[in-house]
């Protein structure tokens, strides 16, 4: 499409959360991309862009306050496959 201001953009790691917050921290993540996402470039209106426009260092604060509560620190983890377990599958 040759339009350089959209790209592809690996993702940060925001921080930890343990399951029962999951839904919180997602709901806050929500919060911060209507809050302060792109409004005018329907092509710039994505979270990545977002991220990357805020930093990770001002975007973290803005979800842990809609959160209630500070995100710990990333933990390692590792992708063992980039399959779908729980779709669709042939011959089940």
């Amino acid at each position: 499409h040759g339009n350089k201001a959209t790209y592809p953009r690996l993702s940060d790691v925001l921080g930890f959360c343990t399951p029962d917050q999951a839904v919180m921290v997602a709901e806050a993540t929500v919060k911060v991309q209507r809050d302060h996402g792109e409004r005018e470039n329907r092509k710039h209106a994505r979270l990545k862009y977002t991220v990357e426009d805020m930093g990770l260092d001002l975007f973290r604060p803005k979800v842990e306050e809609l959160c209630g509560f500070k995100l710990g620190q990333g933990r390692p983890f590792k992708f063992n496959t980039n399959a779908d377990p729980y779709g669709w599958a042939q011959n089940e």
